[in-house]
């Protein structure tokens, strides 16, 4: 009986751990359109948090990502992502995910 507990608890875990894994490794279809809204070199709108609903953005928890050197919409993340810390409109020496509405962390 304790064997068979043991096991199911196991088999349980593994589950949850595979089908937790597989949603963070993707980003959503508002992340992709975010992403997608303009080219490589166009720096992203940065969030605020005196603005009401970035705020609530900001506070949101992010998930992990799969880094795939091959995957060209995260290529293009990264490269929007560098372009906007640059911009002088955004005024930073550093940026995450969230600060552009993309709840992941890839570093």
């Amino acid at each position: 009986m304790k064997k068979n507990l043991t096991r199911f608890i196991y088999l349980s875990l593994l589950v949850l751990f595979i089908t937790s894994c597989q949603s963070t490794f993707r980003f959503t279809e508002n992340q992709k359109s975010l992403i997608n809204m303009a080219e490589s070199k166009t720096p992203m709108r940065v969030l605020k948090i005196t603005n009401f609903n970035d705020s609530i953005l900001l506070r949101t928890k992010s998930s992990k990502i799969k880094v795939d050197p091959n995957d060209i919409l995260l290529k293009k993340f990264i490269d929007r992502l560098l372009v906007t810390v640059r911009d002088s409109m955004s005024l930073g020496v550093g940026i995450a995910g969230p600060q552009v509405g993309i709840l992941k962390n890839i570093i």
